[in-house]
């Protein structure tokens, strides 16, 4: 029997013989009402108690043991099979599961943007503490799910990305945690914002100084919208 484009319709089973001996008039009228063909698999010709009911493109029945319809169907018949559904309901369940995905996959790339643009345009940021390169974007990783950010002198700030998608310091030092933020397109707290002001700044000058005060200034103008 060729079910390649068969379709599982439903799922019923015959009295026991059980239900003869408590109540022979049911079992004899359950048999009495069952469609032609019920009892037999319509592949091997063995006695059956439980059937699938698949359909053939040309409209007719037929009845299956539950081996015979994962030995001879196709890989969607299986899926059926095993988990009790009819075609029709594997293939809602699958139009559902990528739908999903896709929606996921959507969320996930408008999320990968705007990420993007937070890193684009706080990078300097990043540049002016640790003195690193950008080309982190495109180094291998130097440690299995780490990769390195590379400075001047050739100190390296490792990080690691989860799952999802959050990044995170090798080390647990403030610069690191706020590079890590950062280069995640993440926002960092408005205290922090400030305490970069003042890293930064004091490249400049003592704190307090005319020229400290002048970068301070500078800084924190340049850094509104980085805070939460």
């Amino acid at each position: 029997m060729n079910l390649s484009n068969a379709r599982i319709i439903g799922y019923f089973s015959m009295p026991s013989a059980s239900l003869a001996e408590a109540n022979p008039d049911a079992y004899n009228n359950a048999w009495k009402n069952a469609s032609h063909g019920t009892g037999t698999c319509a592949n091997c010709g063995m006695g059956i108690l439980h059937h699938i009911v698949v359909m053939t493109p040309d409209g007719k029945k037929h009845f299956l043991g539950q081996d015979c319809a994962e030995k001879i169907g196709d890989s969607s018949m299986r899926v059926a099979v095993r988990s009790g559904l009819t075609s029709e309901q594997v293939e809602k369940n699958k139009a559902i599961r990528e739908e999903k995905i896709l929606k996921e996959q959507e969320t996930t790339k408008a999320l990968v943007v705007v990420q993007n643009e937070r890193i684009n345009k706080w990078f300097w940021v990043v540049e002016a503490l640790v003195g690193c390169r950008k080309t982190w974007q495109t180094s291998q990783p130097d440690y299995t799910g780490y990769f390195g950010v590379v400075t001047q002198g050739n100190q390296r700030f490792f990080y690691k990305q989860d799952s999802m998608g959050l990044i995170t310091a090798y080390g647990n030092t403030f610069i690191e945690s706020i590079v890590a933020s950062l280069i995640s397109g993440q926002r960092i707290s408005e205290r922090a914002s400030q305490i970069v002001c003042e890293i930064l700044a004091k490249t400049h000058g003592r704190m307090g100084s005319k020229n400290y005060n002048i970068a301070f200034d500078d800084y924190f103008a340049r850094l509104e919208g980085i805070s939460s």
